[in-house]
């Protein structure tokens, strides 16, 4: 799996934009990316159980008494009565769109329809969302619905790879019409939560006593599976904004000639 982690991780989408739409855009197709995320989490927690779309941007969840690990894959956010409350990734996330001016009405609506009991197939007949994010949404919804740990253990612990770099939203700030520290907060908080995530959770996802001795096989699938759907996902994001001079992507992006 090196070779298309390594894609996944390096992915030069992250670079690549160049105007202030190009960063808005980017931001409507991946915000499908990071709610689904957060479903693939709820699967490894209960694998059996179908899709449980997760709340959307505007619930706050309680704190949790018990340490469980998902409510530390969420963000700590300290209210006027300091009793600390978490947030969700995808809210985090659309505080980003929101300071660009980014569509949040098909992600809304989308979280909406499924939260009322609607399947996804049906779901997706009536909102508009980029073709990859779709492509995106239904590898994770088909990975959770073989209700088979190993291969969501594989696509959420190996699969999930790619964290939005810092340059990105340095870029954004810059293209930002006021330029303002505000631009870039949510993204900070989104990435640290995820680092945090990637260095403190992965071992004991690989690790967990319900995993069969014979996980390893369907693991790999899954996470293969995942990549996959994560690269061409980039790679579509990519594909609609403006090309530029190989020589100045590579500048960019620290490699050498």
């Amino acid at each position: 799996m090196k070779p298309t982690i390594k894609k996944v991780e390096q992915h030069p989408v992250f670079t690549q934009f160049e105007t202030f739409d190009d960063v808005r855009m980017f931001l409507e197709h991946f915000v499908y990316a990071v709610w689904d995320f957060k479903v693939l989490v709820e699967a490894f927690r209960n694998p059996e159980d179908d899709p449980n779309p997760f709340p959307g941007p505007e619930v706050v969840l309680p704190p949790a008494e018990d340490k469980d690990w998902i409510y530390e894959m969420a963000h700590f956010e300290i209210e006027g009565d300091w009793k600390a409350r978490l947030r969700p990734y995808h809210s985090l996330f659309t505080d980003s769109m929101e300071v660009f001016g980014a569509n949040q009405r098909e992600i809304i609506t989308l979280m909406q329809l499924l939260d009322e009991g609607g399947n996804l197939n049906s779901a997706l007949k009536r909102v508009s969302i980029p073709d990859e994010s779709e492509a995106h949404l239904r590898t994770t919804w088909n990975i959770i619905q073989t209700g088979e740990l190993p291969r969501i253990v594989g696509a959420l612990a190996l699969g999930r790879r790619d964290i939005i770099p810092a340059e990105f939203p340095k870029r954004a700030k810059d293209l930002h019409p006021r330029s303002l520290d505000f631009v870039d907060a949510p993204f900070t908080d989104f990435r640290r939560g995820m680092e945090l995530d990637r260095v403190e959770h992965v071992g004991r996802i690989l690790t967990d006593s319900r995993l069969p001795e014979d996980w390893e096989s369907k693991a790999k699938d899954g996470a293969q599976e995942m990549l996959e759907a994560r690269l061409n996902l980039l790679d579509g994001i990519m594909d609609k904004m403006p090309q530029y001079d190989p020589a100045e992507m590579n500048r960019r992006l620290g490699v050498d000639e």
